[in-house]
């Protein structure tokens, strides 16, 4: 049997999981707004919290790709108003 009175500590991988989740809702064009600076914010939190306390939180690598996709989707946002938004005005 096994014993019961010893307990298996999981790394906690919140802050990881949220920013990878934020970062893959990034690609919604109608949440994209919403969920990037939440997943920059979760994501540099995550890989705060790993790095300097990584007995207790896990999730590194998956908080960097989370970190990563909203990273590239805010540039790609960025880009496409300051190269879309006056060419629509310029159009009329």
């Amino acid at each position: 049997m096994a014993d019961r009175g010893k307990r298996i500590s999981h790394n906690d991988v919140t802050f990881a999981n949220w920013t990878l989740a934020c970062g893959l809702l990034s690609v919604v064009p109608l949440l994209n707004l919403a969920t990037i600076p939440l997943g920059i914010v979760f994501g540099i939190v995550a890989v705060r919290y790993a790095t300097t306390r990584p007995g207790r939180y896990g999730g590194l690598k998956r908080s960097i790709v989370g970190l990563t996709i909203c990273v590239v989707w805010l540039l790609m946002t960025i880009y496409a108003m300051i190269v879309y938004g006056p060419a629509a005005l310029l159009k009329r």
